[in-house]
Formats: C-alpha cells, sequence, structure tokens
C-alpha cells in the first residue's frame, strides 16, 4: 500500500523539533504525506524535500512532482548507487520490510553514508503480498532491534498493534549518520 502507519508520526515530529532539518529525503514516497505533516507542524524548518519513489503510477496518482523538489523514479537501491547529495533528514516510512533482510541493512548503511539522521519506521509481523500487482509493496522481512545494533541508535521504541490496526508490532529508530557533525 501507498500509505504508512501514523503510530509513531509524533515521535518523527519531536525528533525533527531537536536536529538539523533543512534537507530531507523520503525514501518510498508513496502517498507523499509526509511533505504536509512536517511542513505544517514545523513550518518554515524544512527547506528542501527529496523524494525516491519506483512506483511512476504513485508519482502520477498522488502528484509527488507537486509536493517534493525532486523525485527520484527509481529504487532505493538504484538511487544509493548514485547519491552524492548528504541529506540532513533521510526517512524510511514504512519501507524496509519490502526488502530482503540483507538488502535492508545493505540500504541502510548506505543510506547512512548519506545523511546525518536516519529515521526508520516499519511493521514486524505483518505478512503483505502484492498490492495491485505492485511487486515492491511485498512484504520480505522483519527487522528487529537486533538486526540494527551495528548502527548509532540514538532511539528506538516498538508498540503492539491492536486489531483492527493492520501492524502487530511497529517500530521506530533514530540512527545517526554519517555526517551527523
Amino acid at each position: 500500500m501507498p500509505s504508512s502507519s501514523n503510530t509513531f508520526d509524533h515521535l518523527l515530529l519531536e525528533d525533527l523539533k531537536h536536529i538539523q532539518k533543512k534537507s530531507l529525503l523520503d525514501v518510498g514516497a508513496g502517498m507523499g504525506v509526509y511533505p504536509e505533516i512536517i511542513k505544517s507542524a514545523l513550518p518554515g524548518e524544512v527547506h528542501e524535500f527529496h523524494a525516491v519513489e519506483p512506483t511512476e503510477k504513485y508519482i502520477l496518482e498522488y502528484k509527488l512532482n507537486q509536493k517534493y523538489d525532486v523525485v527520484y523514479p527509481q529504487t532505493i537501491q538504484e538511487f544509493t548507487k548514485t547519491v552524492e547529495k548528504i541529506y540532513d533528514v533521510t526517512l524510511c516510512s514504512d519501507v524496509l520490510e519490502h526488502l530482503y533482510l540483507s538488502e535492508a541493512i545493505d540500504t541502510i548503511d548506505c543510506l547512512t553514508y548519506n545523511c546525518r539522521h536516519l529515521i526508520m519506521m516499519w511493521p514486524t509481523y505483518q505478512n503483505q503480498g502484492l498490492y495491485e500487482g505492485n511487486y515492491y509493496e511485498k512484504h520480505k522481512c522483519n527487522i528487529f532491534l537486533k538486526d540494527l545494533q551495528r548502527f548509532d541508535i540514538v532511539h528506538y521504541k516498538s508498540q503492539k498493534m491492536d486489531p483492527p490496526r493492520p501492524f502487530p508490532v511497529y517500530h521506530y529508530a533514530l540512527i545517526e549518520g554519517m555526517h551527523r557533525y
């Protein structure tokens, strides 16, 4: 699905208040909800919104080119091979579970080299197949805190979800990137 859970949006906004955030990369933008949420809560504090979104249908349907300054129409694996920009914040909300675990860890590693802060939100124990035939929507792994131990985690939180919410456990992590200073 091209949407994300709003479970930890309050924590995202709280963290954004305390870190440098002039540029933000939204990985797997989907419907493109984060520019509006962030601009509403923190007006004028993020000057540059970029997105990575591999599904052309989402780029067109949700008018991502109107919500972001730049939209990269490619997978995150393709993007990390060519990215040169250092982002203040990279946001991966409901993205990494769509990769195999080894790909997810490699992607986190690549992203931390091109940001000051990486914010991740993701579900576990949520089986999801293709959504409207879109291969990129299939869930392929569960990521746990133990899988992130090699990274510089500022804080982590998980929350069990009660039915009828779709994610049995939802996680949040703020990780310091290589360019945090």
